[in-house]
This record gives C-alpha cells, structure tokens and sequence, in this order.
C-alpha cells in the first residue's frame, strides 16, 4: 500500500540514563502554548521546540514562524532504560488535523470536481462544456499540490530526525 502521509519510527541508543535524556531534550523544548506570538523580524525563540516530557514520555513540535503548527510533524516517544544507557522510541508522524485535511480534503475536492465536470460537459452550451473540461482537469492540480505539501512534510520530518539524531549521539 502506498503511503500518502509519511510516518517514520525509528530508535535511538544513547549512553545517557533516562532521567538525563529528558533534562536534556528539555534544554530544546519550551511548555506547549496554545496561542503563540512572533513577529517577522523578531529574534528566534530560545528553543526550538514546543510540547511536553515528563514520565519517560515526550510529545514535541517544532516552531516555527513561517509555518502553520498544524502542517509540522509531531514527534512523540518514550525512554526507558537500556543496558548502560537508554533506549529512545521515536514516531514522527503528521498533525491530526493536517491527516484529516490531506485525508479527506483532495477526495472530496475531485468527487465534487468530477460530478461538476461531467454535468457541465455532458448537458451544456459550448461555454460551460470548456468549464466542464477545466473542471475535469482540476483534480490533476489538486494532485500536484498535494504532491509538493507532502513534500514539504517529509522534508520537515528530515530535520526533525535529524535534529533529534544529533542531540543524542
């Protein structure tokens, strides 16, 4: 099956005990706010992410001021302890709300589209058939957008990786 939101899971071995992967995933992460302010050429924020970590559990987004929240990757995970250091569980998958919007939104775009398309081509003058065809073509850059969100999405999802990837070796 084709996967059209990216999720990616993958484990990181750290030598460092559980208690201090979460002080120092903590240096990165400030509490979660429902409403945040920035301007545009205001300085950067002191850390880069935002969300919780507490019990060998941690639910982090990036921030960001050229991004809406909700089309960022969230990246949940869960420490425990491993040998001589810790084991770090980690999915990077799609907001909820971005899974529903790229889940739901295209199909029903291209049905509405397609329905549309056809009963402007099949019953009208020759005006509304050339809007029946551009109709009928609408979903093919329906698709082509889709194509370079999802893109951005797997980009974002590859600094996350790596940012996390970095902050633990």
């Amino acid at each position: 099956m084709i996967k059209l939101l990216p999720t990616e899971k993958f484990t990181i071995t750290t030598h460092l005990r559980p208690d201090r992967v979460e002080d120092k995933l903590s240096n990165f992460v400030d509490p979660y706010k429902i409403i945040r302010f920035s301007f545009p050429f205001a300085p950067p924020p002191d850390k880069p992410y935002e969300g919780t970590i507490g019990n060998s559990l941690f639910k982090i987004q990036r921030f960001s001021r050229y991004k809406k929240r909700n089309s960022l990757p969230v990246i949940e995970g869960t420490i425990s302890p491993h040998e001589r250091g810790s084991l770090i569980n980690v999915t990077i998958k799609p907001n909820k709300i971005f899974q529903f919007f790229m889940s739901v939104f295209p199909f029903f775009y291209i049905s509405i589209c397609m329905v549309v398309g056809l009963s402007f081509l099949l019953h009208g003058d020759n005006d509304a058939r050339s809007i029946g065809i551009l109709l009928l073509l609408s979903p093919l850059w329906m698709a082509i957008v889709s194509f370079f969100i999802i893109k951005s999405f797997k980009s974002d999802l590859q600094k996350d990786k790596s940012f996390l990837l970095e902050i633990f070796k």
